[in-house]
């Protein structure tokens, strides 16, 4: 099995592309990728296109290209995308995630950092 070059962080993002809005949430996301659930599937592998992840302050566009596709029951309901490329608030996003997770995790376990 091949080992991923990023760590994928758990993720809860709603996303649009190809001008559909609430097109799916983004379950897992790296600094090269990222994980889709829809039940619009309809992209063959290495479909490229712009994709939008919907936050609070800002929509950061990036571009992708399908890497795999995903069946469950019958239905291809996910698909793998590679980031083309990795705009700088992009990398600054899946920091600031990296980091809300792992404080998360210590205050979980009743650590602090005293």
């Amino acid at each position: 099995m091949k080992k991923r070059a990023y760590d994928r962080v758990p993720a809860d993002l709603e996303i649009s592309c190809l001008d559909e809005k609430n097109f799916g949430t983004v379950i897992n996301i790296s600094e090269n990728g990222m994980f889709l659930k829809s039940k619009n599937i309809r992209f063959p592998l290495d479909m490229q296109f712009d994709l939008s992840i919907l936050l609070k302050e800002e929509t950061l566009n990036v571009p992708v290209k399908v890497n795999r596709v995903t069946k469950s029951n019958g239905y291809y309901d996910g698909i793998g995308l590679e980031l083309m490329k990795r705009p700088r608030n992009y990398l600054r996003f899946i920091n600031r995630l990296r980091y809300t997770l792992q404080d998360r995790k210590i205050s979980d376990n009743g650590d602090s950092e005293d």
